[in-house]
């Protein structure tokens, strides 16, 4: 008795903390990341994120397309890139 109580309040309040988007079905994301002000520190960081995205995109067996990237010092240091992502 108390369970399904539990799991109707758990159910209500998450509906109340995260709203329904219309939104929430898009199923193609542009990513882009860019360096910043920060010289090579800023595109080592860059890539860092990159390539975190990109092994996250590879784990949940989506589909991804660069469509422009800028590397910098022998592809160590990243500049700028821009992803398609369909989910």
């Amino acid at each position: 008795m108390y369970n399904e109580k539990i799991k109707a309040l758990n159910s209500e309040l998450l509906d109340v903390l995260v709203p329904v988007e219309p939104l929430d079905g898009c199923t193609e994301i542009i990513l882009e990341i860019s360096a910043g002000v920060g010289g090579q520190e800023a595109m080592l960081f860059a890539r860092e994120l990159f390539d975190m995205y990109c092994a996250y995109i590879v784990n949940k067996a989506w589909v991804m397309q660069i469509a422009e990237q800028v590397d910098y010092a022998m592809q160590v240091c990243l500049y700028q890139a821009v992803k398609f992502i369909n989910i």
